[in-house]
């Protein structure tokens, strides 16, 4: 999904800065700057996020797929992630912060089935995370929630849910 948007953003002229563990060949081209860090270091991440003077963040970088590592690395991963990304662009003075969240909050996928309890879905739909990786999506959410009430309206949040993910090739 990251590398995704990037390009596709840099396609439609914007400026765009990627931070990764490891730089990708995908993204080495005009209007992509890409800088390689441990985005789980969360003053690294801060003043990196604050050197690209960026006016936006979208917070992609997760574990993201459910079972694809055991239960607490996910969990403490993700969780991780959020404070120090979605906490680094507000220390950063970054004003707009987007945050990929999942379906699964809601209870979708569980192995005991699921059906809504109501339609449509919103964001006063209940929340039921099944799994790790679930709860740390729900995590993601709430972290902006408290970043919001630190910050008042003095940063603009949002969340979305994508479902099934998948990459172009």
């Amino acid at each position: 999904l990251g590398r995704t948007l990037v390009t596709g953003l840099a396609d439609a002229g914007h400026e765009m800065v990627s931070i990764d563990r490891e730089p990708t060949d995908d993204l080495a081209r005009p209007g992509i700057t890409q800088f390689s860090l441990d985005l789980t270091d969360a003053d690294a991440t801060a003043s990196t996020l604050a050197g690209t003077r960026a006016d936006a963040l979208i917070h992609l970088a997760a574990i993201a797929v459910p079972f694809s590592a055991p239960e607490d690395v996910i969990l403490r991963t993700n969780a991780g992630l959020a404070q120090s990304v979605l906490g680094g662009a507000v220390r950063a003075g970054i004003h707009r912060v987007v945050a990929a969240s999942s379906p699964t909050v809601m209870g979708y996928g569980a192995p005991r089935g699921w059906v809504p309890d109501r339609l449509p879905l919103d964001e006063t739909s209940p929340t039921l995370p099944w799994n790790a990786y679930a709860l740390s999506k729900l995590l993601i959410e709430q972290t902006l929630d408290m970043l919001r009430r630190q910050a008042g309206d003095e940063v603009r949040y949002a969340t979305f849910r994508p479902c099934y993910v998948i990459a172009p090739e």
